[in-house]
């Protein structure tokens, strides 16, 4: 016992090292000529390629390209446009624009090279490796985008890789020195990626920056009208309101003056999970709101996964409840729509009068697990690696269903409804959002996130829950394996909350006991004595 307690405190520490390392080290100096990073990269014909004759400068008479703070601000010029130095031998010639037409679908890298020297320009990074006149040979750059703030400072990893050619095949080794974490090679017309997950991303050539890529913002797509016509028991007006640029769609529903019931959806569905417990609602003199998150529903979806964060949802959301103007409003919220709903009510919590909550969860942990969580759940979602639906089936559970969803190509979200909550007959409502996967960037990555605020969700628990003084129902079912036992957190740490247990009904409680679920949450409004069913 001794001994696994010694092993396991060298691996926490040594995590935490790689953690403090990754985030906190000292970033290196810009060194990117600044005329460089000023330039426009989108005016650049980037099927007309420099010729490499050895007739202009050579890699080594070049300052090194890294990456400005967490990201560029534009797309910046290229690095080695003066550069004329012919390629080593064994390396292939991939220079050019690239956009991924399957596995990242969408993402846009431009390619340099020169003698050894190879650059990548993508999604706000600059990654150059080999011999420049600034700095080392490996990457020192960051991994791209914010990870977490403290303060006023923003903190993005730090990555460290070279990109040695192999026989027509360039390998990304970590540190420089590691193992081959992704491989990039031409295959006819394509640039093949291959990552060490398995994953495959296959890239086509394009001459001009695509308008959306020009600065490192968010790519929207919208979902047309017709996609949701003729949609069995929906027949509600649509609303919409911009906020931060995206079109947030929700139902209003009942009497304007009423107090809200807020209802809150989670993954993969949309406000028209709830389409059995509106009339219910409405019927009783209820005034009911029913958004769809960004990248739901007929909300406006981010094309990029790395634009979703938890952080953004409940901002969106907060803002919506606040231009409403909600007042003693009532929460309703599952799986996902617990987590961010909760996250809302502490932000303004003067607003909500009582909640209600069912099959979902505010994970959370303070010291050493508040920091080290996440990064242990990434790494174990990598180790389950790529599971087939029938794998997952046999042996569904959170870390296998998160797994799956993070890995797989194009998510079903049929198959998915009918395995995590045995829906069948209204699978064609629950597709409707999703033309292609193009549109699933959110449900794709949605689940991969729900540990990524562990320290925050530790501070609402301890500012706001623990101290929750208001009515607050707990109604979670008995057939639910991804929440199983979840409702204990809530019971522990919520002074005089009320549990009660809805039976023979899984993971989408909405649709499996949706006209009874509405039917407690009125009497809970109304303080009628409440029990399960």
């Amino acid at each position: 016992m001794r001994v696994l307690i010694h092993v396991l405190a060298l691996l926490a520490l040594s995590v935490l090292g790689l953690f403090l390392f990754v985030f906190f080290s000292a970033r290196p100096d810009v060194m990117t000529d600044p005329a460089t990073l000023a330039a426009d990269g989108r005016l650049v014909n980037y099927c007309d390629l420099p010729v490499l004759d050895g007739r202009g400068k050579q890699a080594r008479d070049i300052p090194k390209g890294n990456t400005p703070g967490c990201s560029y601000e534009h797309f910046p010029g290229p690095i080695l446009k003066e550069c004329a130095e012919p390629l080593v031998d064994g390396a292939d010639d991939i220079r050019g624009l690239w956009q991924a037409v399957s596995g990242r679908s969408g993402h846009v890298e431009r390619i340099e090279q020169c003698g050894s020297r190879t650059v990548v320009t993508a999604a706000g990074v600059i990654h150059d490796y080999g011999p420049n006149s600034t700095g080392g040979l490996n990457t020192n750059d960051t991994e791209g985008g914010v990870r977490f703030r403290i303060g006023d400072t923003s903190y993005c990893p730090r990555t460290s890789a070279s990109m040695i050619w192999n026989d027509g095949v360039l390998d990304f080794h970590v540190l420089g020195w590691g193992p081959v974490v992704v491989r990039r090679y031409v295959e006819g017309d394509h640039l093949v990626w291959e990552y060490v997950d398995g994953s495959v991303t296959r890239m086509e050539r394009l001459c001009q920056l695509p308008e959306f890529h020009r600065v490192p913002r968010r790519h929207v797509l919208r979902t047309p009208d017709e996609r949701f016509k003729d949609l069995a028991d929906y027949p509600w007006r649509p609303n919409y309101m911009e906020i931060d640029g995206l079109r947030i769609h929700y139902l209003d529903e009942g009497p304007a003056t009423a107090a809200p019931v807020f209802l809150l959806h989670g993954e993969p569905t949309w406000s028209y999970l709830f389409r059995k417990m509106i009339p219910v609602l409405t019927a009783a003199g209820h005034r009911v709101i029913v958004p769809d998150l960004v990248g739901f529903g007929k909300s406006d979806k981010l094309r990029e996964e790395a634009d979703y964060s938890y952080e953004l949802q409940v901002r969106m959301m907060t803002a919506l409840i606040e231009r409403l103007d909600l007042q003693e409003a009532t929460f309703f919220g599952q799986d996902w729509g617990g987590l961010i709903g909760l996250r809302v009510i502490a932000q303004v919590p003067q607003r909500f009068a009582r909640v209600v909550v069912s099959n979902t969860g505010l994970p959370a942990a303070a010291g050493l697990g508040g920091w080290l969580g996440y990064p242990f759940f990434r790494t174990l979602v990598w180790w389950l690696g790529d599971l087939s639906m029938a794998e997952l089936r046999a042996d569904l559970s959170f870390p296998r269903w998160v797994a799956y969803s993070y890995h797989v190509d194009d998510l079903p979200v049929g198959d998915v409804m009918s395995t995590l909550g045995g829906v069948v007959d209204s699978v064609a409502g629950y597709e409707a959002p999703f033309p292609n996967k193009d549109y699933k960037a959110a449900i794709q990555i949605m689940p991969y996130l729900v540990l990524s605020q562990l320290r925050e969700n530790e501070k609402v628990w301890q500012e706001t829950f623990e101290n929750w003084q208001k009515p607050f129902l707990v109604a979670f079912t008995d057939s639910d394996p991804i929440t199983k036992g979840g409702e204990q957190a809530f019971i522990d740490r919520i002074p005089g909350a009320t549990s009660v247990t809805i039976r023979d009904a899984g993971h989408f409680v909405q649709e499996d006991a949706g006209p009874e679920l509405a039917e407690l949450i009125n009497d809970f409004i109304a303080g009628r004595p409440v029990s399960g069913f």
